[in-house]
């Protein structure tokens, strides 16, 4: 860029810093985040700075980001569940200002402030503090006039409601927005300073450059480790070469072992011997199912008990199908 840019750029930053950090102070009702988040708008502002040199308000540009960077909920723009259990009618303590407490009225009156829903507040600060009109306050809170006009009526009959001791308890009387605009400035100035304090255009512009650098070179590296990843999985899948599947060919039941009957194993079971060894034959080798052969060959099938006295207590056995083995469970 030209000189004569960062000259531009140099003068807009060290004459609208203060200005904008406590207007941006009444949407945080943080004094550092405020400022933070007008450093960032500045970096913005200079990286696009060919579109914000030909706007015809660059300050209002630069306050447009900073405002939304407050309300963002990435930016934690105010507390949003500090006042969730507390009535949003409830009044607030307003101390009288002595030299030993001096701020507090101020403080009741910022808190009263974020209370306000968001737009309500954004709208608000822009009309009756920064003192734009109902057109430019609509173009910058993105609605129709009408409906900036309704926000900043609620708001003012919430603050009236909230602290009726600073503002007044009639929001419709004549000067009334005035009167709280010139309060909520009187504070947000005695938070934050009406002089800027540590401004160096010079570093805003190399934060600026490192960080839009830094964020294409994040994106670089997941860009290639994700494409480096779908290419290892990729060359992994393909390194497995694909398997004939074997067909089960079930064997007839007179290919089983005779001495795998159920009567055989039922009357060693219940003579109190075991089963002789070589009882149970493995499956064969072709079968893909080794279960399949067994069921094939003994039938889940109840057996008749022996009508003996002794071994009527026995349990009626029975060859189970779900593990071939006998089971008076299944």
């Amino acid at each position: 860029m030209q000189t004569s840019a960062r000259e531009a750029f140099d003068a807009l930053e060290l004459d609208a810093t203060a200005r904008l950090t406590w207007q941006t102070y009444l949407l945080t009702g943080h004094r550092h985040r405020a400022a933070h988040c007008v450093r960032r708008a500045f970096q913005l502002a200079w990286n696009n700075w060919a579109v914000v040199g030909a706007d015809s308000s660059p300050e209002g540009w630069v306050r447009a980001r900073a405002m939304e960077l407050a309300l963002s909920p990435w930016h934690r723009g105010g507390p949003r569940m500090q006042h969730l259990l507390r009535l949003p009618h409830r009044q607030l303590r307003v101390p009288d200002d002595t030299p030993g407490h001096l701020g507090l009225r101020d403080r009741a009156l910022v808190r009263a402030l974020l209370r306000l829903p968001r737009p309500q507040r954004h709208a608000l600060v822009l009309h009756d503090v920064v003192g734009l009109d109902w057109k430019q306050t609509a173009t910058e809170v993105e609605s129709s006039t009408p409906a900036a006009y309704g926000r900043v009526a609620r708001a003012r009959r919430q603050l009236a409601r909230s602290v009726p001791a600073l503002v007044g308890d009639d929001p419709s009387s004549a000067g009334f927005g005035r009167r709280l605009g010139a309060q909520a400035r009187a504070a947000a100035i005695r938070s934050c300073g009406a002089e800027p304090r540590n401004v160096r255009p010079a570093r805003t512009r190399m934060r600026a450059r490192l960080h839009d650098g830094g964020l294409t070179v994040a994106a670089a590296v997941l860009v290639l480790g994700t494409v480096g990843a779908i290419a290892g999985a990729t060359a992994d899948g393909g390194s497995f070469a694909r398997e004939a599947p074997v067909r089960a060919t079930p064997a007839s039941p007179t290919s089983a072992p005779t001495s795998t009957s159920p009567a055989a194993v039922t009357a060693a079971r219940v003579g109190g011997g075991t089963p002789a060894r070589g009882a149970a034959a493995e499956a064969p080798a072709e079968v893909a199912d080794p279960g399949l052969w067994q069921r094939a060959a003994f039938p889940a099938t109840p057996l008749r008990v022996p009508s003996r006295a002794a071994d009527r207590a026995a349990p009626a056995w029975s060859f189970c199908g779900l593990f071939a083995i006998p089971c008076g469970h299944h």
